[in-house]
């Protein structure tokens, strides 16, 4: 049947693919079992046949014709799969980033939290140990005896050279010390700058040992003037 066609419809023919003039064979009535058993050749002289049959307008340039077209189909189907497993991945891998800047971001943080609180407690630790070593000098003897000494300076005058104001000089003293609760390893020590000249010598005269002892310093005092 092919011989009854002219050149343009033969190439057209050539030029349709195998899966079009299955297509076609299939619009135009055969089964689907017959269409599959075909090979491109019957394909092209059925289809010439159908043609010289007037089934079809064989016309080349017939831009409407839309047959089905199943290997078409396939491709654009594959194409489709292959652009949605595509896309897939790159919201996959955009998901991934995301979760990952987020780890980085909260580890950043995380880690800026702990150096902040670290900060914080060696802050207050340094703190304490300047507490500490504060306290620790304000209680070393000479410390404890500048401190007393100060509070005494202003309440405290320097003993009379009368021997009757030698008593009221220490009742005087005794009630300042315990005003003031100085340590009685202290008494002594502070004491001795207001003695008057007397005094000093009697406690000059003193074993250094009994010398440091307010009760007995005292006592020799009065035992002196008295």
């Amino acid at each position: 049947m092919m011989d009854k066609l002219d050149d343009d419809q033969l190439e057209d023919i050539k030029k349709m693919s195998t899966a079009r003039l299955r297509a076609k064979l299939l619009t135009a009535g055969y089964s689907d079992e017959d269409v599959e058993s075909f090979d491109r050749q019957i394909c092209m002289e059925k289809w010439a046949e159908l043609i010289t049959l007037g089934v079809d307008d064989p016309v080349p340039t017939s831009p409407q014709f839309t047959a089905y077209d199943a290997e078409l189909e396939r491709d654009r189907l594959r194409w489709e799969q292959q652009k949605y497993e595509i896309e897939m991945r790159l919201r996959e891998r955009e998901l991934a980033l995301k979760q990952e800047e987020l780890h980085i971001t909260r580890k950043l943080k995380e880690d800026e939290r702990q150096m902040t609180r670290k900060l914080k407690e060696d802050e207050l630790e340094l703190q304490k140990q300047q507490m500490k070593n504060k306290q620790e000098l304000e209680n070393t003897l000479a410390m404890k005896t500048k401190r007393f000494s100060d509070a005494l300076r202003g309440a405290l005058i320097k003993m009379s050279s009368d021997p009757v104001e030698v008593a009221s000089f220490f009742r005087q003293i005794d009630d300042l010390y315990t005003k003031f609760e100085v340590p009685v390893n202290l008494r002594a020590t502070l004491v001795k700058p207001y003695l008057n000249d007397k005094a000093k010598l009697v406690v000059a005269r003193l074993d250094p040992s009994l010398a440091d002892d307010y009760k007995l310093l005292k006592e020799a005092i009065l035992h002196e003037f008295c």
